[in-house]
């Protein structure tokens, strides 16, 4: 049979793809569908392709030839049909999570289900939620977590997997690190359908870890981000990095470039009214530029005074500055005798789509000083303020030191 696809609003794409008959020479199923979130119970439109090297799992995609947000095990799956709506039909993993779906029209809700029963030999259930329940989000997570077609005995477990839940969350063990996300993913689908203001209540409660962590599982989750949640993030994206590689006793690189730079040490990126020429993102080798060779074995010294010369670059360009890793360096600044360590956003980073954002970024307008010393130097260790002189000339001695102010001085004079 041939069932088209469409994404439901008009002003999305065609239809990619028809439905074959399934057999080793013909088509997999692919196209739009709507698919319902775990936790917020908003819908998104997918398109769902079965992918090479995803064996035989349903993959949804943000978009035709878009990142993959998600997949569904069809194996040993269900399909379910809802009499209550003709457009939505469901697929229950042997695992018992459920994902709601919905079609444009009757006619590609039966091309899905016939295409998947008839590919992968899942079975069928018709659906009925009676009356007083059909405004209950809850039901359908419960159907699937009970196994059973009648509502009111799912609602009763529902509410019973919920009390088992909050035993759980009470279980030290349980509650460990190590099964916190198992836990919160649990939560979410016990709970079925959560306001967006209920999750604020959790994430507001969390710590700075804790956030990130909710947050990733909310993109694991394919769930909507709500927007209050993202605005202390920027995006790590066009700007200049400090980049390294091994050649002349180790060299350090300045690399402009439009969007991110896998395995950078550092970023810094130019406020929107300040732009940046376009041959900057050209000279050297597409944008990248020697900056400091020898910077190994006796000339570490060449490595940490690179550091410092690249915090002043950014300075320069009143650029906010993110330090991408630390394994082996520390940048403390200093502004008006407070010093701050800069914090390395390698565990704070959220992926969302092709996107990299971060809380991290420092903006060194006040900067008077920045030192760059090893990693494990304690030196500012539990330090909140130091005279300028003092914190640049500890720092000269453990790694390099520079300091702003007195360029500033220097450059009033000439002028």
């Amino acid at each position: 049979m041939g069932g088209k696809f469409s994404k439901p609003d008009e002003d999305l794409p065609q239809p990619h793809a028809t439905f074959g008959r399934f057999d080793p020479d013909g088509s997999l199923p692919r196209g739009w569908l709507s698919k319902e979130g775990h936790l917020f119970k908003n819908w998104k439109n997918r398109y769902f392709a079965f992918l090479k090297g995803h064996r035989g799992d349903l993959s949804y995609l943000d978009d035709v030839d878009g990142n993959v947000a998600g997949s569904i095990a069809m194996n040993g799956s269900t399909l379910l049909e809802f009499d209550e709506d003709p457009l939505q039909f469901g697929i229950q993993e042997a695992g018992g999570t459920v994902y709601l779906l919905k079609a444009h029209s009757r006619g590609e809700v039966e091309a899905w289900i016939h295409g998947l029963a008839q590919m992968a030999g899942n079975k069928v259930i018709q659906m009925h939620v009676p009356e007083e329940y059909k405004k209950n989000n809850d039901i359908i997570g419960a159907l699937v977590r009970s196994n059973s077609t009648n509502a009111q005995n799912a609602y009763a477990a529902l509410l019973e997997h919920q009390a088992t839940l909050k035993d759980l969350s009470q279980n030290e063990e349980f509650a460990g690190e190590d099964k916190a996300d198992e836990l919160f993913i649990h939560t979410m689908k016990a709970q079925g359908n959560m306001k967006e203001e209920d999750f604020m209540l959790i994430f507001n409660d969390a710590d700075d870890e804790g956030r990130v962590e909710l947050l990733r599982l909310l993109v694991k989750l394919d769930e909507e981000i709500p927007p209050a949640v993202l605005e202390g993030y920027k995006e790590i994206g066009m700007g200049c990095y400090l980049t390294c590689d091994e050649l002349n006793q180790g060299t350090l690189y300045t690399h402009w470039s439009k969007t991110k730079i896998e395995g950078a040490l550092a970023y810094f990126q130019v406020p929107a009214e300040r732009k940046v020429p376009e041959h900057k993102f050209k000279s050297g080798s597409q944008g990248k530029n020697q900056f400091v060779k020898q910077i190994r074995g006796p000339m570490i010294q060449n490595y940490y005074k690179g550091w410092t010369m690249f915090v002043k670059e950014a300075k320069q360009w009143n650029a906010d500055f993110v330090l991408l890793q630390d394994d082996d360096i520390q940048v403390v600044c200093n502004a008006g005798q407070a010093v701050t360590k800069l914090l390395s956003a390698k565990e704070s980073m959220l992926e969302i789509g092709d996107k990299v954002m971060t809380t991290c970024f420092m903006n060194l307008d006040e900067a008077d000083a920045v030192v760059a010393l090893p990693h494990h130097n304690m030196t500012y260790e539990g330090v909140q303020h130091m005279d300028l002189e003092k914190f640049v000339n500890n720092g000269g001695r453990e790694g390099s030191a520079l300091s702003f102010a007195d360029q500033q001085r220097r450059a009033s004079k000439m002028g």
